[in-house]
């Protein structure tokens, strides 16, 4: 184990924000956001002097976001939903499709229509 002279906390979280430090003047070095949180944890656990049960750990908070989670996934479904319907969703499908979106037409009343009988 490394042996660190710093609290258990400031290591991971010096590595992390250093991390963003260079990726802002080196963006081409990127190895993911989900990978840099991950080594900030393994540096934790190295510098830490208390042993950890990684994988009880994992389980147990894992168990105790799932609600969270879930509400997170909703919202956002529901955005999505509402983002779908309407003037906003159609322009933006027909941005996706490459087609050009079609004002519909709004009858006033002074017109028949042929199936009217018109």
């Amino acid at each position: 184990m490394l042996s660190c002279n710093y609290s258990v906390a400031t290591v991971p979280l010096v590595f992390l924000i250093g991390y963003m430090i260079v990726k802002s003047y080196y963006p081409q070095i990127d190895p993911g956001t989900p990978l840099v949180f991950c080594m900030g944890i393994v540096m934790a656990l190295l510098c830490s002097k208390k042993k950890i049960n990684f994988w009880k750990v994992s389980v147990q908070s894992m168990s105790e976001s799932v609600e969270v989670m879930a509400l997170f996934a909703a919202v956002g479904m529901m955005i999505q939903i509402m983002g779908l319907t309407g003037a906003r969703g159609a322009t933006v499908l027909g941005a996706l499709k490459g087609k050009k979106i079609q004002k519909p037409s709004v009858s006033n009343g002074n017109h028949r229509s042929a199936a009217c009988g018109g």
